[in-house]
């Protein structure tokens, strides 16, 4: 029961006192004075019954200074930063006021309680003049709501409030603490990313919250209002939706809602990962801008939303039907792209699979490929108007026969240098393997082939793949690529199946002869693998071994497809086999 009491005096203080905020937010500091208690001494009230709490009144005196309130579950005690102690109470005082002074002052709470029942109210007034609040929140489950020169602290044992301060700083202890933030009158900026927010309107507030893993920001649509976020180095997931901004970082584990900003900017690029943007249009004419790495959209309806560094970004047009015009300019790199088009939709694929673009129901798209590069494109009856520079016909590298396979490889030799002439400086035959093996890994789409694609000789399955980039493969397709690669340059190379103790199909990957030995060369992770002494390994002897060491080889990998990130690699090993070559 006395729990249960506890809760609901703290809840009816609460309410009160935001009440009483509200009435009192528009009176200035010398109004708002008069009401304060005229002797800064303490005046202590007893408690008359368990549901009328005592109450402790505190004024700062005029000379400010830095003051530090502690509640852990025995008692709550303020003193200054020297250590002189100014009072002490019992944790269940109930209700503690402190009133701050027109002087600069700075405030640290720290509340330590684990006891969800002591029902205490604390309320900080300060008076301006550059006031800082710090507080750092305790163990339990707390929901914090921040607004220009305001914050409240709610959780079953305790509230906190705070007015007046210009700066406030929340020091959350991650978990499921919960932040709510606001802005004021006036243009506000909000800067935001894994376990950090700040939002501020230079010269009036800055408030600043740390270790929060779920964050609400709504702001006045109809201000200026700005929000940069920024990436983590985790796989981060962000919708853009008018002035709705739903962020997901960190692989699920931070998550942000932002409501009402004109102006948002995501950059995921210094973070790494899988990330993904959706862009979503109004029902007005919009634009989408999109260079390799980053891009802008301008809405219709005024809202701008810029990004950088997601390697997957998909843009949904047309909201507006045959009332609007929905443009999509597109602009290569310096290295290779290829662009596909059927019916409303588009894709827009870098040559190294960095990004790939997916655009839905534009009425027109305009694609410059004048940066250079060997640019592919391939068209099938789209629905859109579509303008396009510097981009040749993949099909015009197509043949109307099926080659041999002397004829395919010749052929997947000649294009893959042109697609990357520094193949032909390899030094010796190891270093030309890594190197194929890099351009497979970093160029095939990942995904599933169609059933037609094994069908097809050696030469149309790489330029579909590689070339055109219509199919995506998986480490089946990756394994043919980069074997039908290492023959066309004149090395010795052959599939290999990998099955777990049930003997169920687990991976394919390919084993190159070089100096009487074969060795593993996996084109899906771009990695070989070697013993203690430096020996590179068959799957043979990974299997007998048990142990070995990874090595790239001086090759990059794609986040997406990262050895330590899927099933232990030994758990392949149960069963080896070496299918026939498949032409």
């Amino acid at each position: 029961m006395s729990f249960l009491v506890a809760g609901w005096r703290f809840l009816a203080a609460g309410l009160q006192f935001l009440r009483r905020w509200s009435n009192n937010r528009q009176s200035s500091p010398a109004q708002f004075r008069k009401r304060l208690p005229a002797s800064a001494a303490l005046r202590v009230e007893a408690l008359e019954s368990r549901d009328v709490p005592s109450t402790l009144n505190w004024t700062v005196p005029d000379s400010g200074g830095e003051y530090r309130l502690t509640l852990d579950d025995q008692q709550l005690t303020l003193a200054q930063a020297d250590g002189t102690l100014l009072f002490q109470a019992g944790a269940n005082a109930a209700t503690v006021e402190i009133f701050g002074s027109p002087a600069a002052e700075q405030f640290y709470l720290d509340f330590e309680t684990t006891d969800p029942s002591t029902g205490l109210q604390v309320s900080l007034h300060t008076l301006g003049g550059g006031d800082l609040v710090e507080i750092t929140l305790s163990a339990q489950l707390e929901a914090v709501r921040l607004a220009p020169k305001f914050a409240l602290i709610t959780t079953l044992g305790y509230a906190q409030s705070v007015d007046g301060a210009e700066t406030i700083r929340v020091l959350g202890n991650g978990g499921a603490d919960s932040l709510e933030m606001t802005d004021g009158p006036g243009e506000d900026s909000l800067e935001a990313g894994p376990g950090h927010v700040l939002m501020q309107q230079p010269g009036v507030y800055l408030n600043d919250a740390e270790g929060f893993n779920h964050v609400t920001v709504d702001v006045n649509p109809a201000e200026p209002n700005r929000a940069l976020v920024e990436g983590s180095i985790g796989g981060d997931t962000v919708t853009m939706s008018g002035s709705s901004v739903h962020v997901t970082l960190l692989s699920g584990l931070w998550q942000g809602q932002l409501s009402g900003f004109t102006r948002v900017s995501v950059d995921v690029e210094t973070g790494g990962g899988d990330d993904t943007l959706v862009l979503k249009d109004s029902i007005l004419s919009d634009e989408l801008t999109f260079w390799p790495n980053h891009g802008i959209l301008r809405r219709g309806d005024g809202i701008e939303h810029s990004f950088q560094g997601f390697p997957e970004v998909t843009f949904t047009a047309n909201s507006g039907g045959k009332n609007d015009r929905d443009v999509a300019h597109l602009f290569d790199g310096p290295g290779m792209e290829s662009f596909r088009a059927a019916g409303n939709r588009c894709f827009f694929v870098d040559g190294k699979d960095a990004f790939i673009l997916r655009i839905l129901y534009a009425d027109e798209v305009v694609l410059d490929g004048s940066a250079g590069g060997l640019n592919f494109l391939s068209v099938s009856s789209y629905a859109y108007k579509l303008r396009v520079t510097g981009f040749r016909s993949a099909d015009g590298w197509r043949f109307a026969y099926p080659l041999t396979r002397a004829q395919a490889l010749f052929w997947i030799k000649r294009i893959a240098l042109r697609l990357e002439p520094s193949l032909a400086t390899a030094g010796d035959k190891m270093e030309l393997a890594v190197m194929l093996r890099d351009f497979v890994h970093h160029r095939v789409r990942t995904g599933s082939n169609s059933t037609a694609w094994p069908q097809f000789d050696a030469y149309e399955r790489f330029r579909q793949t590689i070339v055109s980039r219509q199919e995506g493969v998986s480490c089946q397709g990756a394994a043919w690529l980069y074997r039908d690669l290492l023959n066309a340059f004149g090395i010795q190379a052959r599939e290999v199946s990998l099955f777990s103790s049930t003997y169920r199909p687990n991976h394919a990957s390919v084993e190159i002869f070089l100096a009487g030995h074969w060795f593993v060369m996996d084109p899906t992770f771009n990695v070989s693998f070697k013993d203690a002494n430096g020996n590179l390994l068959s799957y043979a002897q990974l299997r007998n071994k048990g142990t070995w060491i990874v090595d790239s080889n001086g090759g990059t990998n794609r986040g997406r497809w990262t050895i330590n990130r899927v099933v232990p690699y030994r758990n392949y090993l149960h069963y080896i086999e070496y299918p026939a070559l498949y032409v």
